[in-house]
């Protein structure tokens, strides 16, 4: 079974879930209306002087659209008809079998201007990041985060006004017990937090390929990143969110065959980088690729210890804030509100890949691999603080490998080029000492290696793997 079937039946038994939660969920709202507490008495203030069908029209018309812009999100292609057939049930049985939002109860004809501006609301609030000129083609995060919003709002009013401002003695006919005993409050506090986390969950999934690369020197990673945002912007239709104006920077440099010192662009030594790009082969899904102009290095044990802490810790709530982080927010201000290790930590737990680049130089402890045997060859320590990262994932990303200035290796091998496919296997076991759920993938900033067009000597292999 494929990760996308696996993923399709998770959404699927999640949408049954919130199924049965809907039923105690629905009954404190019906509660909360028919007992006229406190949101009742609010909205009727809020909306003095409008007519009651107001309070229906532009709320439906702004929840239309939002579930419009969602269906047709590139991501969103997985659960877009469970929404659909969600939401079309909760309308059919609003309308058909509780027998309210009828013509006789809402003039729908009297009023339609009012569902006309609720969806033009709707449609303007959720496309607002590719309005604002930084959301990526067919992406409308604001619509998913809308509702969810919305969701949250209804559930927790009803939870906070039945139990807490304006407690009531009511049930919903014996389903189940009544709000104010002990047991009825415990099965509201799990069905309403239920609610909301398999909600958020729902929504904010998306089929995203996200890829973090680390290094120990930091230039090594962002150069990588740089060469491939050179090719996706001339195929991939790719784009730089963060520091993608310093990275064109450096294709010249690249294409002279030097590693450009990233660092040295007054940009700060605690830069993220990332670009995102659709692969042709699978048009659906968006790759996210970053690094953090970071020496791994900096990383001590009792960092790593907490980086991994807050890894297992993650739950429903980090990654809502994540995906508003990353979906909604620019490049700075995404920055400004979270820390440099906060990034790291949510880019390594969200990753599908890791990537680690290093110099083919540290594998020799006087800089150069020179006319060295192999047994005068170890593997650098700062690959471990690597493999400690990525192992501690239980396996589940894939973890690859890209040494720079592979050339530099070839003497100590059978191969005559670096695009040779046992050559990437023998740094693999032979100097790197890594097992086969590694890939290594060796490339050239040297002019006299043939790029075949590249801007850095082999990429091509690393974008292929992006590619899979």
């Amino acid at each position: 079974m494929s990760t996308r079937q696996k993923d399709f039946i998770k959404l699927l038994f999640s949408v049954i879930l919130l199924g049965v939660f809907s039923i105690r969920v629905g009954s404190l709202l019906d509660i909360t209306w028919e007992s006229n507490g406190f949101a009742r008495t609010l909205i009727y203030q809020l909306t003095s002087g409008f007519n009651i069908d107001f309070i229906i029209l532009l709320p439906f018309g702004i929840t239309v659209a939002w579930i419009f812009l969602f269906t047709i999100d590139k991501t969103k292609k997985l659960q877009r008809w469970l929404l659909l057939i969600a939401f079309g049930s909760v309308v059919g049985w609003i309308t058909v079998i509780e027998g309210r939002w009828g013509t006789e109860m809402v003039a729908w004809l009297r009023f339609w201007y009012i569902l006309v501006i609720g969806l033009i609301i709707g449609l303007i609030s959720g496309s607002l990041s590719q309005l604002l000129g930084v959301g990526r083609r067919r992406e409308f995060p604001p619509a998913a985060v809308g509702l969810f919003l919305l969701v949250f709002v209804l559930c927790t009013t009803a939870f906070v006004d039945t139990h807490l401002i304006s407690p009531v003695v009511a049930d919903d006919g014996g389903v189940f017990p009544s709000s104010n005993s002990m047991l009825g409050t415990f099965i509201d506090v799990l069905t309403t937090g239920g609610f909301i986390s398999l909600f958020g969950w729902f929504i904010f999934y998306s089929e995203f390929q996200s890829v973090t690369i680390l290094s120990s020197e930091p230039s090594l990673s962002v150069a990588i990143l740089s060469g491939l945002l050179y090719h996706t912007q001339d195929e991939y239709s790719g784009k730089a969110d963060i520091g993608g104006v310093s990275l064109s920077n450096y294709y010249h440099t690249l294409q002279n065959g030097t590693q450009p010192n990233i660092l040295d662009s007054n940009q700060g030594s605690d830069n993220y980088f990332e670009i995102t790009y659709l692969s042709p082969s699978k048009p659906s899904i968006w790759v996210r690729i970053g690094t953090h102009a970071l020496d791994i290095r900096t990383l001590t044990q009792s960092g790593l210890d907490q980086i991994q802490e807050q890894l297992t810790k993650s739950n429903i709530i980090v990654r809502i804030r994540d995906f508003i982080t990353n979906e909604i927010f620019p490049g700075k201000l995404k920055k400004a509100i979270k820390s440099q290790t906060g990034l790291l930590v949510s880019n390594i737990d969200q990753a599908d890949m890791l990537i680690y680049v290093m110099s083919a130089d540290e594998l020799s402890n006087n800089g150069s691999l020179g006319d060295l045997r192999i047994s005068d060859i170890s593997p650098p320590s700062e690959l471990e603080i690597f493999t400690q990262l990525a192992e501690n994932e239980n396996g589940k990303k894939s973890k690859i490998i890209v040494v720079t200035d592979a050339e530099q290796g070839l003497h100590l091998s059978q191969a005559d080029s670096i695009y040779e496919r046992s050559y990437s296997r023998f740094i693999r076991g032979q100097l790197l000492d890594l097992s086969s759920d590694y890939s290594v993938i060796p490339v050239s900033w040297a002019t006299e290696v043939e790029k075949n067009g590249e801007i850095i000597g082999g990429i091509e292999k690393l974008r292929q793997k992006l590619d899979k």
